[in-house]
Formats: structure tokens, sequence, C-alpha cells
């Protein structure tokens, strides 16, 4: 079993998906990588922010894709105790440095998904790292694994998302609640925060994704 910082959340005061905390998840010997969300702004730049809104994670309000770039750097990004401006695609990749894994999570709900995709990809061969690409959309999915065969592509299946879509991908990402998958191999798990739901994990060659790694050091 290994460890992935989901959002880079772990035991600090870093808000979610914000280089404080992916540096400081990457510095820990126990987790074997990170975790990250990848949208686009209304002027098309890529950014890493989990929800569709900024609400949640910013002093902002509104749909994420509403806002340009320089519009969305008007807001905190991070805590009152580690404010910080949102994060950019760009400025992730080339702050990593780093031999531990990368799951990128591709979110878009627009129509042009190729765009997004190429936008994604341009960003990535700036640098090579080892970066694992997944998401919801089976879309994005196949374009991914026609075009950028390179990269490991896995879907990621939750009840009645995906639940049948499973085959052509090289791992699957699966909520925990649906473990095992019968005749299919999975490769991650998420998001497991609890002692009493990793231990069925605990000898498995199986990534976990987690909010609470330190929990788990010792399991791992």
């Amino acid at each position: 079993m290994k460890l992935i910082a989901h959002r880079g959340k772990n035991n600090h005061s870093f808000q979610e998906n914000s280089w404080l905390a992916f540096e400081n998840c990457l510095k820990k010997d126990y987790i074997s990588g990170i975790e990250c969300d990848v949208r686009l702004t209304k002027d098309n730049q890529l950014v890493v922010c989990h929800d569709m809104s900024i609400n949640r994670v910013s002093d902002g309000s509104g749909l994420l894709h509403n806002y340009t770039l320089k519009e969305l750097q008007r807001y905190n990004f991070g805590t009152k105790q580690h404010p910080t401006r949102i994060l950019t695609f760009l400025e992730f990749i080339r702050k990593l440095k780093t031999t531990k894994l990368i799951l990128i999570e591709l979110k878009y709900e627009g129509t042009d998904y190729q765009t997004y995709v190429n936008r994604v990809i341009a960003v990535l061969k700036k640098k090579t790292l080892n970066y694992y690409l997944c998401s919801f959309n089976t879309d994005i999915l196949h374009y991914l694994k026609k075009k950028f065969p390179k990269y490991p592509i896995g879907i990621i299946v939750t009840r009645l998302i995906n639940e049948h879509h499973q085959d052509g991908f090289d791992f699957i990402s699966l909520n925990y609640h649906l473990y095992p998958v019968k005749n299919k191999e999975v490769n991650f798990v998420w998001t497991v925060n609890q002692e009493k739901n990793i231990k069925e994990f605990q000898k498995k060659d199986i990534y976990v994704i987690t909010d609470k790694a330190y929990l788990f050091n010792n399991l791992s």
C-alpha cells in the first residue's frame, strides 16, 4: 500500500490544491505522491482547483469558469494564516522537483474537451515527471489514449458513474466503498480517511488516496 495525498491534504494548515500544501506533502517520506485537480478559466488558463465554484476554497464566490485568471488572482485561495493566490497549472508543474507520483484529475464540463486536453499536455511536456492522468469524463480519456498514449490514463469510478465503462484504460481509480471490482485490477482507491477502512488495503499493491496520510504512516 502506498499513500497519495488527496489535493495535497494532510496534517498541515495549508489550503488544499495550494503549492504550500503540495510542497509539505512531497517532503514526507511516507507519502508516495500527490493528487491535484485541473480546471479551465474563462480566458482558457489552466488552474489547480477542485470545485466548479470558488466559494469553498477562496474568499470569492461564483463559478470558476466565469472568471479570468486575473480576476481569480484577486482572491485568497489560501487560508487566513497562509494566504495565497490560485495556483496555475504551469506554476505547479514548474515548481515540482520530485520522482514521486503526480496524479492529475482532469475536470472539464464544456464541449471543447480536445482543446482543454491539448493545453494540459502542452504544460506537462515542459517537464518529464511521473504523471498519471485520470478523469470521470470518458471523452477526455479516449482522446488522451488516442493522441497521447505515453501517459498512463485512468478512469475514475464511483457508484452509478463509469461502473460499466472500465475497459481500455491503463488504471482504475475506484471509490473505496465499491472495492473490490470483480475481475478488475484496481490501482487507486479514494478517499480513505479512517483506519477501520484502510486495513483492507494494507498488504495490497495499491495506491490509497487520502486526506490523512499521517494517520496511516505506520501502516504503509
